[in-house]
């Protein structure tokens, strides 16, 4: 738990992309009643209530599932078969519950569980939670195991037990636990629990006692479970697991007022550190664009995906670094993919030059800027912060200077795009590769005369190899011009001087007349 390590807590977790399968098998009330229990429109709750039963499966291996036509769930082979195998595909986010429950012949039973709270994180705090909480009755024949990397450890306690634990100190006990553990205990047993459908919504950690109320009797339709009422004290243990100190932090870090950034694990040669995926959003918003979703990674796309839903997918370029994950993350979250090369697309149109794109709250200006590559382009923020920022792709990066990929890019047109870049003035550098950098007018000129000092030497090498009567061939001049070059980069920099060969001779480069 990346903010409450060493903390009791239920089972739970994130929704994840594979939860949003509207052909999730399903028994019990339907999407529709949950909705109105929950107060959210019918597809977020079929996906909140697969991602409490993916995760209770995950972290503790109750299955909250049946065959078709089952009074209860006999959990029997082939659903037991390979378990551990399975959950933990299912964390690795390598699978769905609804391909799982499939492959097994089982369907999710909603009436196994009831919603009982939901927790909201003040607007004061940096990192904000929007947390369901659900009461599931435990099926017969099944128990919980705690065999989870994402807890210490897990055990059974009735809830008089664990908070009077946490009164004498043995354990910790966030507020939203301690809350629902003592509602908990008004009552007699799990029959008067399902018996009552009211629960309670508090706002984060504010001390006020307001409340609302979940599925209260006067909106039931149907199919919605009887309701009842209470007993005194509930003598029946809850599941609690212990958060693990040492589980990994979030990889998103903040890089503007309107960015994130995820550093995709694709550290080389020629993509420094990795490729930087940004996720855009204004604060306000309650989607994002992600820019590149980079490599083919399970653990990257998940958290790119595991946020906001993602309204929008930004291709600065067609390189596999940036691209090789597009149409994976398009069937994880439904996002149209743009691109200036409609290849690259998927469902999304074709990028245009001047383009003014709104989404998740924010304005993005395309501005197409050939020459790394002939499709490359940079995403303009104009309100992001003080001087605005751009997302620059490979064509500005924070370290080192960029490759000319010829043929498909050429040095004229990388010239001409960074005099159009210059022009933007000081905003924020979001380069592709590297960390930020402050101006970009400043650095788009330093970019301009490190090419200029190149040419100068491409110039004197080819005059040196034609006044020595050998052949100007690209080699030769990467020899000449790249004295101390890393084998590694080699390809790179030949591609670089074949380019600068093909702006200074023209024709006579291009038809090999050298």
């Amino acid at each position: 738990m990346e903010f409450a390590g060493g903390m009791a807590v239920f089972p739970g977790g994130a929704v994840d992309p594979s939860d949003r399968d509207a052909t999730l098998p399903w028994a019990g009330p339907s999407a529709a009643w949950w909705a109105r229990a929950m107060n959210v429109d019918a597809e977020q709750a079929r996906a909140i209530l697969a991602a409490g039963v993916r995760e209770l499966f995950e972290e503790a291996g109750v299955a909250l599932a049946s065959k078709p036509g089952e009074q209860l769930p006999t959990f029997e082979k082939p659903m037991a078969a390979g378990l551990l195998a399975v959950r933990k595909d299912l964390a690795q986010h390598r699978t769905g519950l609804g391909v799982v429950l499939d492959a097994a012949g089982y369907q999710l039973r909603s009436d196994l569980m009831r919603p009982w709270g939901r927790w909201v994180t003040p607007a004061y705090f940096p990192k904000r939670y929007d947390t369901m909480f659900f009461i599931a009755r435990m099926p017969a024949g099944q128990d919980a195991d705690g065999l989870t990397s994402e807890a210490l450890e897990g055990f059974w306690r009735t809830p008089g037990r664990a908070l009077a634990a946490a009164e004498a100190g043995d354990l910790a006990l966030m507020r939203p636990t301690e809350t629902v553990l003592r509602e908990l205990s008004a009552f007699a047993c799990v029959d008067d629990i399902f018996a009552d459908t009211v629960g309670w919504c508090h706002e984060g950690a504010a001390p006020s006692n307001e409340s609302v109320l979940y599925g209260s009797p006067n909106s039931v339709g149907e199919d919605d479970p009887d309701v009842g009422g209470r007993g005194l004290r509930l003598r029946a243990p809850v599941w609690i697991a212990i958060g693990d100190c040492h589980t990994p932090p979030s990889a998103i870090f903040r890089t503007s007022e309107f960015t994130e950034c995820r550093l995709a694990p694709n550290p080389g040669p020629m993509t420094l550190d990795g490729t930087n995926t940004y996720v855009i959003r204004h604060p306000g918003a309650r989607s994002v664009v992600v820019v590149d979703p980079g490599p083919l990674d399970a653990d990257h796309l998940a958290e790119l995906a595991g946020g906001y839903p993602v309204e929008l997918v930004l291709i600065t370029h067609h390189h596999l670094d940036h691209t090789e994950a597009a149409p994976v993350f398009h069937a994880m979250t439904g996002a149209p993919v743009r691109a200036l090369d409609p290849e690259q697309c998927h469902v999304g149109e074709a990028l245009v030059d001047g383009e003014m794109i709104t989404a998740a709250g924010v304005t993005i200006s395309v501005l197409a800027t050939p020459g790394h590559t002939g499709d490359s382009v940079c995403f303009v923020l104009p309100d992001d912060g003080p001087t605005g920022a751009v997302v620059t792709g490979d064509t500005i990066l924070g370290r080192g200077t960029s490759v000319i990929d010829y043929p498909h890019g050429r040095l004229g047109w990388y010239l001409e795009s960074l005099a159009r870049l210059a022009a933007l003035g000081p905003a924020l550098v979001l380069p592709a590769h590297g960390p930020t950098l402050p101006d970009l007018a400043q650095v788009a000129q330093q970019y301009g005369q490190h090419r200029a000092q190149r040419l100068d030497q491409v110039r004197a090498a080819v005059a040196r190899l034609q006044g020595q009567g050998q052949s100007v061939t690209s080699s030769a001049v990467t020899d000449l011009v790249y004295t101390d070059i890393n084998e590694a980069v080699r390809g790179a920099a030949t591609l670089s001087v074949m380019a600068q060969l093909e702006y200074l001779l023209g024709s006579d480069f291009a038809a090999g007349k050298l």
